[in-house]
């Protein structure tokens, strides 16, 4: 079995350090976004002025041209956050109101 994510353990909760891109068709584990969603976030384009907002890594063995993408997980959550910002709400400050 492959490997598909890396994990950093924190006093028995598991967090991911890098998500590795879903299978095409299938939705991250831990956003629910699909891979060309999480796609458009790591790749420069105009639409985001060619410096992408989530960091990603890509791990290939020497000469090789193909390898394996990987998102930083901290970089995501935090460009997660960012939106929920600018929406004007918080998963927090929905707490508070309950």
């Amino acid at each position: 079995m492959f490997i598909q994510y890396i994990m950093e353990t924190t006093s028995n909760n598991y967090s991911p350090i890098f998500i590795r891109l879903p299978k095409s068709g299938h939705k991250c584990l831990y956003t629910g976004l699909s891979r060309s969603s999480l796609y458009n976030l790591i790749t420069p384009s105009e639409a985001n002025g060619y410096a992408p907002p989530v960091v990603s890594h890509v791990i290939r063995k020497r000469g090789c041209t193909r390898g394996i993408r990987v998102i930083n997980a901290e970089s995501l959550k935090v460009y997660i956050e960012s939106c929920a910002v600018d929406c004007g709400t918080t998963q927090t400050e929905e707490k508070d109101a309950a």
